[in-house]
């Protein structure tokens, strides 16, 4: 009975862990600042592919001109917390970092397999900044900051 119960129990096991390791998150291409600031006037189709990669997808391709839409991330950086007072200490840096959701999309404008142009697309800008959740107190100059810049 015991082996019985013992094979069953790293059956489970074993079977839970083979799942677990079989899930791969993905999500959309993207650049962020490190990329967006190699981006030239001028450049060629071919130098644009070797410094940020493929598009996300393109918009149109009419009478020698090309639209390459990418999607735009920024850097989160990691926060300190005084466990005492529980008042968060902002980071300009960190090892600690992650990307954040979509920000927007900017289109790549080519014409004649160069770069012509690029613009922030229409629509709504998306964000997970953590300062809409933030209690702040009145006064200080991220909650005046707060009041005039909307951040939803």
């Amino acid at each position: 009975m015991f082996k019985c119960l013992s094979l069953v129990f790293f059956t489970i096991i074993l079977t839970g862990c083979s799942t677990i390791s079989n899930i791969k998150p993905y999500n959309t291409p993207f650049i962020n600042s490190d990329e967006m600031i190699q981006l030239q006037l001028g450049m060629k189709k071919s130098l644009v592919l070797e410094k940020l990669g493929y598009p996300l997808y393109v918009k149109s391709g009419i009478n020698g001109t090309i639209i390459w839409v990418y999607e735009v991330r920024s850097t989160e950086v990691l926060s300190d917390t005084d466990l005492l007072t529980k008042e968060i200490k902002y980071n300009k840096s960190n090892t600690n970092t992650r990307h954040s959701s979509p920000l927007h999309q900017i289109e790549i404008i080519f014409t004649d397999n160069r770069v012509k142009q690029w613009k922030i697309t229409d629509g709504e800008i998306k964000t997970n900044s953590i300062l809409t959740d933030l209690p702040l107190p009145s006064g200080t100059v991220l909650s005046k900051i707060t009041d005039i810049i909307p951040f939803k």
